[in-house]
């Protein structure tokens, strides 16, 4: 999509009144490939102060191909990264006395955070606890050493984030405490709160709304759980962040896999949807300051609701 857009507006370079700043954002989730090019002088490339940015995601499953969704302020969640590893003393399997044994340590603990989040959050909190590694030992009669959980907790806002982080070091050292073993916590917010610009938003939408038919665009009722380190270019400046239906729903009724299925399928046709996007909004946004009135009639019908 970025390719096509910027030869779009190389094909129109004489209507642009200003610079545009074309970043293959690498790593877009667990990487920290934005934080990476921030470092090395994003912000600088166009030689002069940057006014807006533009991130698009395309999503399998939830929307239909080919329309973009929005939503201002909050769009997705923050995940906080963490690795724990219990660490005991390994042994014979036939003499578990003389071991410290970090595997019920690592047992102890996968249940652990979930029940620890429902009595630290209340119902209008939005934070979830996922665990989706634990590793321990190569061989079923010898003890090993160490038990290793990874997972992420995800967050709508920093506050959240920190309290989250709290809950899973004092977790981990109850755990550790109880069972005997040692225990080491790493902690790494992986991205910050995605959140969109009202005004960027509404403009962004009447863009599409003005080319394709107000039917092409929505607005999200709920901030998506997911998350995206375009969230510290937003940090910086003002911007939006747009998902774009991209599912092949003719195989599923309705009930495609989403992106990380291993039967997920892409409809390829929207490449060119995305990239005519880009190249408008950099257009007109380089034209325009957005003014807030912009928003389409049936979007601001819909978050109304």
């Amino acid at each position: 999509m970025l390719i096509g857009a910027a030869r779009l507006l190389s094909a129109r370079v004489a209507e642009l009144e200003g610079d545009v700043v074309f970043a293959f954002q690498p790593g877009e989730e667990n990487w920290g490939g934005a934080k990476v090019m921030l470092s090395e002088g994003l912000l600088d490339a166009a030689g002069v102060p940057i006014c807006a940015a533009l991130g698009i995601h395309v999503f399998a499953a939830d929307f239909v191909s080919g329309t973009f969704s929005f939503r201002p302020a909050l769009v997705i969640s923050a995940p906080t990264a963490f690795d724990v590893t219990f660490r005991g003393a390994g042994r014979y399997g036939s003499s578990p006395q003389k071991a410290v044994d970090p595997i019920p340590a690592a047992a102890s603990f996968v249940t652990s955070p979930y029940t620890a989040s429902t009595r630290t959050f209340g119902m209008h909190d939005q934070a979830v606890v996922t665990i989706g590694h634990l590793a321990a030992g190569d061989v079923g009669n010898v003890i090993p050493t160490t038990a290793t959980i990874r997972g992420t907790a995800r967050s709508v806002d920093r506050s959240l984030q920190e309290r989250m982080r709290r809950l899973i070091d004092r977790v981990a050292d109850g755990v550790a405490r109880a069972h005997g073993v040692e225990v080491d916590v790493d902690l790494e917010d992986v991205t910050l709160p995605v959140i969109s610009d009202d005004e960027e938003t509404a403009f962004a939408m009447r863009i599409v709304a003005d080319a394709c038919g107000e039917d092409r665009v929505a607005l999200l009722p709920l901030p998506s759980p997911a998350s995206d380190d375009f969230s510290w270019i937003l940090d910086e400046f003002p911007g939006v962040f747009a998902f774009l239906g991209a599912g092949v729903s003719d195989d599923h009724e309705g009930q495609e896999p989403d992106n990380h299925s291993p039967n997920v399928r892409f409809d390829d046709s929207v490449v060119t949807i995305g990239a005519w996007f880009e190249a408008e909004w950099a257009l007109k946004r380089l034209r325009y300051r957005p003014p807030l009135a912009t928003m389409p009639a049936a979007a601001a019908r819909l978050s109304v609701r």
